[in-house]
Formats: structure tokens, sequence, C-alpha cells
């Protein structure tokens, strides 16, 4: 980079490496564009062994998508206020109070095992006559709905979960800085069960915190942004899938994939008995 004014002509021209130069400009380009970070989410999952499979947890599946209500931060353009506003979660599965759709989780589950056979969750729950569209794990396991169970040849179940809040609003102005942030947690959980064994094989969440925020400080743009993930419910059914093909490797495997009404990871760490 030359930096010679015709009233320094003596000067000599001072050559930098190429990496001090890209620093430079960058350097230069925040002061008009302003700063960009972002952060990456956190994952994390579990696979429970064979050997010491835990007792099924007592849980509900449902077949109509049920939104969850939880409170959000909420603080004002005068920093003053912060509330706690009602909020009610979205889900991938589709909106409240319609038949859930499985795609996602179908789509990882043939990803992992092409030649999974799927049950379709309509003929599962036609076939269950389950009252108010909700049935507990359990009964799945007693007369009548054994033999129902039983008649679908289904050799593992899957119970799927999917959720996402917005769990804080920042709105902030003052005299030298002002800016707008806004916070989604996005949860994805999944479980496999051998009906045979009446065992849990596999068991994986993901939790995914998004954050996008924009605002100045000093006449300086500022924003913050996350990096999403690829699709988390997509990720949790190639993971089940996956568990499925090593638990059953060398031949197709029938499953059944139904929604939870609560995080079914959850329910299985507590290891809730029936």
């Amino acid at each position: 980079m030359n930096r010679i004014s015709s009233k320094h002509t003596n000067l000599i021209p001072v050559h930098i490496s190429s990496r001090l130069h890209c620093l430079l400009i960058c350097l230069c380009l925040i002061q008009i564009t302003g700063c960009v970070t972002q952060a990456t989410p956190d994952t994390w999952n579990l696979e429970i062994q064979d050997d010491a499979p835990p007792l099924l947890p007592n849980l509900s599946l449902v077949r109509r998508v049920v939104p969850e209500v939880s409170t959000k931060s909420y603080t004002g353009w005068n920093l003053k206020t912060n509330d706690l506003v009602r909020e009610v979660s979205e889900s991938q599965f589709g909106d409240p109070d319609e038949d859930a759709d499985l795609s996602c989780v179908n789509t990882g589950l043939k990803k992992a095992l092409p030649d999974i056979d799927i049950v379709p969750t309509t003929t599962f729950w036609e076939q269950i006559a389950a009252s108010h569209d909700t049935i507990r794990l359990s009964e799945l396991f007693v007369a009548p709905q054994v033999d129902r169970l039983s008649a679908s040849q289904a050799e593992v179940i899957v119970v799927a979960y999917h959720t996402e809040f917005d769990i804080e609003t920042t709105n902030m102005f003052a005299l030298i800085h002002a800016g707008f942030s806004k916070t989604d947690k996005e949860r994805a959980a999944i479980i496999v069960i051998d009906i045979n064994r009446k065992a849990i094989i596999h068991a994986s969440k993901i939790t995914f915190e998004d954050t996008d925020a924009f605002g100045w400080m000093m006449a300086i743009p500022v924003w913050r942004f996350t990096l999403e993930p690829p699709d988390i419910c997509n990720t949790i059914g190639r993971q089940a899938g996956a568990a499925i093909a090593e638990a059953m490797p060398g031949r197709p495997v029938r499953a059944l994939v139904v929604v939870a009404g609560k995080d079914p990871y959850e329910a299985a760490q507590r290891g809730t008995t029936w």
C-alpha cells in the first residue's frame, strides 16, 4: 500500500504483506459497514446403550400439534420496561390443532436407513381408535392396543418432538447507541423404542438459539446474527435412523413414527416409570 502525497515525493514506498493488507482493508470497512458477529448453535445428543436400557417414560403421544405456552422477556425502548410476555410456541410439524406432519423426521430416517418401512401416522391413529387423538405410551403395550400395535407389524416406535419459542426481545435507544435484538430457541428431540424388548435403544436432542440484532454505537452500525444449522428436525431423524441400523443391522425395519406431547428426551432422562 503506497500512501505518497505530492508534498512528500522524497519518501520511499513501504511494502506490506498481503495478510496485513487484508486486515487493514477489513478495519477500514468496519468503519463503513459496521461490525458483524455470529454465534454457533449448541448441540448435543445422547445414545442410551443396549446393555442398560432405561424404563419407558410416562409420555403422551398426540395426533395433532399441541402448542406450548411460555413467557418471553421484553425490554422497551427506554430500558426501564422489562416485562414477561405470554408466548405460544411454533412447530415444524404444523400449526396448532393440525394433524402433525412428520415428513422432516421421515426424510431423516430414510437418509440414514433407505430400506426403512414407515407406518403412515394416519393409519396408526385410525387403528388404535384413541379418544381425543391422544394416548399414553404405556397403553400401547396392554390390551386392546397391544394387539392393534402388533397388527401394524412395526418393530420400533420413533417418538419425535419439535418446538420453537421467541424467548427474548429487546429494544434500546440512548444518546449514543440504539438497537433491536430478538432471540428464538428451537428444540428437537427423539427416542427410539424397540417394541419387542420395550426398551429405548436411542435418545437424542438438539437445542439451538437464534439471535438477530441490529443497532449502532457512536454512529457505527453493528449487526449480530446466528448462523443457522441444518434442519435439526431432519438431523434427529438421521440420528434415529443410524441407531436403528446399528441395533437391527442387515434387514429392512418397519417403524411407527409419532409425535410426543412433551419432550421425550427429557422424559427418558428422568427415567419416569409407568
